[in-house]
C-alpha cells in the first residue's frame, strides 16, 4: 500500500477515455520510477547523457542525472515501454439531453392544523409541483417585495390536482361510501390503503378552494386509476383534525386536491408575523428570486395548528339557588 500524493493541474479538454488513459500511466510510472539505481560510467562512455535509456540487470533505467569527474557518477530511475502504450480504454457514447427551459412551479400555501402534533403550530405548510421538475425549488421571503432572503428550500416535488366531480358533504369520524371522488393530478402517484391503514393516519388529503386557511382535511382508503393522472378515491373519512367545519355542502368541480406526506414543509415564520402579509417568491433555486419563471405571492397566515377544537357535547348542571342563611 502506498500512501504517496501526486497532483497534477492541467487546462485540458479530454475526453473521459483519454483523462483516464493518461491518469493510468502517471500512476503507473510513478510506481516504476520507484525503482531507482546509481552507478558509475568510464569517462569514455561519454556520449550518454540526461534522458538516454541504459539496460541494467535486465531492467531499463532512464538517466535523470549525471555528474562528470574523473568518472560519471549517474542517477537513474526505472522505466517500463508498456506504460507508454495506448491504453484500451473504451470511449462511452454520450447522449444529449433535450434542452429543458426554465417553467414556474406551482406552489400552494396551507394553513392546517396539526397533522402529527410535531410540527410548529402557528407556520403554513407549503407544497410545490412542476412539470418536468426542476430541481431543488427555494421559497424567498420579504416584509415587501424587496430585500428577499431564503426562507426554505424543497427538493421533493407534491402531488397536487384538482378535482373533476363535485364532493358532497358528509360526516365526520364515520367512513364514506359514497360516490368516488375523481382527481387528476399534475404529477406524482396515489395507492390505495387499507382501512387500518388510514385509521393509523395515511392516504391523508386536503381539499380546499386554493386559499391559504380554507381547506378540509379527508383520507381515503381506495384509489382507482381510471386515465392518466386521473384517479377515484373512495371509502374516505372526512373533516379530519377538526376541518368539519370547514366543510361545505359541496366541494365544486376544480377544487384543489394536495396529498399531505412528507413533500410538504413549513416554512420559517416568527410567532409575530402571524396575520401580517409578507411577499413571497418561489422558484428554481439555481436562478434565483429574479428569475423571470419565479412565482410572486402576498399571503398572510392565521396560524390555524393554534385553533382549538369546537366544543362538543355540550351540557347544563342545574344547581337550586342557595337558602338564605340567618347571621
Amino acid at each position: 500500500m502506498s500512501f504517496g500524493v501526486s497532483q497534477t493541474d492541467l487546462p485540458l479538454v479530454l475526453t473521459g477515455a483519454e483523462s483516464r488513459g493518461i491518469a493510468e500511466r502517471w500512476l503507473a510510472e510513478a510506481r516504476v520510477a520507484r525503482d531507482s539505481a546509481r552507478f558509475a560510467l568510464p569517462r569514455s562512455s561519454g556520449a550518454l547523457g540526461a534522458g538516454d535509456v541504459v539496460a541494467l540487470g535486465g531492467a531499463l533505467y532512464r538517466i535523470d542525472r549525471l555528474d562528470q569527474g574523473e568518472s560519471q557518477l549517474i542517477e537513474a530511475a526505472r522505466v517500463e515501454p508498456g506504460v507508454y502504450q495506448p491504453s484500451d480504454e473504451v470511449e462511452e457514447r454520450v447522449l444529449p439531453r433535450a434542452f429543458v427551459g426554465p417553467v414556474p412551479v406551482l406552489p400552494v400555501f396551507l394553513d392546517l392544523p396539526l397533522l402529527t402534533g410535531d410540527e410548529v403550530p402557528h407556520a403554513p405548510h407549503i407544497a410545490v409541483s412542476a412539470t418536468p421538475w426542476p430541481g431543488p425549488v427555494a421559497i424567498w421571503s420579504a416584509q415587501e417585495d424587496a430585500g428577499y432572503a431564503l426562507n426554505l428550500t424543497v427538493s421533493t416535488p407534491a402531488v397536487v390536482g384538482r378535482t373533476e366531480s363535485m364532493l358532497a358533504a358528509a360526516r365526520s369520524g364515520l367512513w364514506d361510501r359514497g360516490e368516488a371522488l375523481r382527481v387528476r393530478i399534475f404529477a406524482g402517484t396515489l395507492s390505495s390503503a387499507s382501512e387500518l391503514a388510514v385509521l393509523n393516519g395515511a392516504n391523508a388529503m386536503a381539499i380546499g378552494d386554493g386559499s391559504s386557511d380554507n381547506w378540509e382535511v379527508f383520507q381515503f382508503a381506495t384509489a382507482t386509476l381510471v386515465a392518466p393522472q386521473t384517479y377515484d378515491l373512495a371509502v374516505r373519512l372526512r373533516g379530519q383534525l377538526g376541518s368539519d367545519a370547514l366543510m361545505p355542502a359541496a366541494w365544486p368541480v376544480g377544487s384543489k386536491v394536495v396529498l399531505l406526506d412528507g413533500a410538504l414543509s413549513q416554512i420559517d415564520l416568527a410567532s409575530s408575523a402571524r396575520g401580517l402579509a409578507r411577499h413571497y417568491r418561489i422558484g428554481t433555486a439555481a436562478r434565483g428570486y429574479d428569475d423571470p419563471a419565479v412565482v410572486h405571492q402576498v399571503a398572510a397566515f392565521t396560524g390555524i395548528g393554534l385553533r382549538p377544537y369546537a366544543p362538543v357535547h355540550l351540557g347544563c348542571i342545574w344547581w337550586p339557588a342557595a337558602r338564605p342563611m340567618a347571621i
